[in-house]
């Protein structure tokens, strides 16, 4: 398995030009020539764009999944590809399932809306299928933070350098994988830095699961409710049921906070429904960026009934848009090292914070008088180990595991769960992960 090396990116933008970006290629890739690109280039056809748009001209999608049997990749097109569409936004969508080189690197820079999906890094998202048969000379591709698009020189992939071309023609740009937000200097971070109006990516790695169950809130919030692309974000945080809800919400954004993916009100609707946040109408005397929340805690302590600091622990501390006092804090209830359904959101944004709980009083009652089966089970390690043999079956032959995670849960029924994360690196440096989750109720 290659090393990958810390890449460092300094962008000079101009328009409609060629961006100039000094990179670390990573280790084990080398420079495309553009013999190269013009082999797997000559026959594609370009598309025809407006970039000079009014709010009443066509606006269009490109959205990119791979077919693998490891993630599942296809839903997340097609939950964009239902919103953005005519059902919704009325976005020309173009889809590319297990798309050519071509297909990426023509589009990026002519395109409303991105959607990449794959297997992620900090740098790159690879998106290149997992059977052997479905595999051509130029769909083992993806995209690459650099100004040169880059091929592995052992597997061949190819990767479009997305910072060639300045983006201002882009309105937003979803990176739908692991830990495209990873560090300080990202992919996604750099494609704002490239012109284009807004992006996301998460800053931790996420599953396939928890992606779509996202999805579908976010473009739900930004389609039929008119909400702006960050507000959207918020709201897709606040949904239960994530098998890993610490780090669903660990999403960064970048960008114009004000930004809705349409102008036209005839496609987007005015921004009227509730959200079910509360305001805090106190000043808290809190420091995020050095974890003293204190003050917050007290006061959700003061104010929300069931709340109790002895057993609500504070799980993330996320700064949601880099550069700013924007955070995401949660706080969950956990009754022995099992973590229950119950928490609290808090979304700080400069001097404004707002929390929703996804409990009452009575909830937190009905939990202390319930049995807890597992408290005496000596056997639990035992039952552990076992999911994570349980877990690595699923595991493809041809990738490192890099670390498995195991959560114990008790979930909305109260029944004591295993969850476990199992994190790999595929051949070409895309990282990505899978759940598996068992009941400890023998009687299920």
């Amino acid at each position: 398995m290659k090393k990958f090396i810390t890449m460092a990116v300094s962008l000079i933008l101009c328009f409609n030009t060629t961006i100039s970006a000094f990179a670390a290629i990573p280790e084990g890739w080398r420079e495309m020539t553009e013999e190269e690109i013009e082999s797997i280039s000559g026959d594609f056809i370009e598309p025809e764009r407006n970039t000079e748009k009014t709010a009443t001209d066509e606006m269009y999608a490109a959205l990119y999944a791979p077919v693998r049997g490891d993630i599942d990749t296809i839903p997340d097109v097609d939950i964009a590809e239902d919103y953005l569409g005519g059902n919704y936004l009325n976005y020309s969508v173009e889809r590319y399932i297990n798309p050519r080189y071509v297909n990426i690197d023509r589009l990026y820079n002519c395109t409303d809306v991105l959607m990449y999906t794959g297997h992620g890094n900090y740098d790159r998202v690879v998106i290149s299928p997992s059977a052997e048969s479905d595999k051509t000379d130029d769909n083992c591709t993806g995209v690459y933070m650099g100004s040169k698009s880059i091929v592995d020189k052992t597997y061949n992939a190819k990767l479009v350098g997305i910072l060639k071309r300045n983006m201002s023609a882009c309105k937003f740009v979803l990176f739908a994988c692991c830990e495209a937000a990873k560090t300080n200097s990202n992919i996604t971070k750099s494609v704002v830095e490239n012109g284009a109006k807004s992006a996301i990516g998460w800053k931790v790695k996420v599953g396939s699961p928890d992606l779509h169950k996202w999805e579908r809130r976010f473009f739900e919030n930004v389609s039929s409710r008119g909400s702006t692309i960050y507000n959207a974000t918020k709201e897709a945080n606040t949904l239960n049921g994530f098998a890993f809800r610490e780090d669903i919400i660990q999403n960064v954004f970048y960008g114009d906070k004000d930004l809705k993916l349409s102008n036209n009100k005839s496609r987007s609707t005015e921004e009227t429904t509730k959200n079910g946040l509360i305001q805090i109408d106190k000043n808290l005397n809190i420091d995020c960026s050095n974890k003293n929340i204190t003050d917050l805690t007290n006061y959700l302590e003061e104010n929300v009934e069931g709340f109790d600091s002895n057993l609500f622990k504070v799980k993330v501390i996320h700064n949601s848009i880099p550069g700013e006092n924007y955070y995401t804090i949660l706080y969950g209830m956990e009754i022995g090292e099992f973590q229950t359904p119950y928490e609290v959101i808090v979304f700080v944004e400069d001097d404004n914070i707002e929390y929703s709980a996804t409990f009452d009083k009575s909830d937190i009652e009905n939990l202390m008088i319930t049995p807890i089966a597992f408290e005496e089970d000596t056997s639990l390690e035992s039952k552990i180990e076992a999911a994570k043999k349980e877990a690595r079956k699923e595991v493809p032959d041809d990738v490192i595991v890099e670390e498995q995670i195991v959560k114990k849960v008790l979930n909305e029924d109260l029944v004591p769960m295993l969850f476990v994360k199992t994190s790999c690196i595929d051949e070409y440096g895309g990282v990505f992960v899978l759940y598996y989750e068992c009941s400890l109720d023998e009687k299920q």
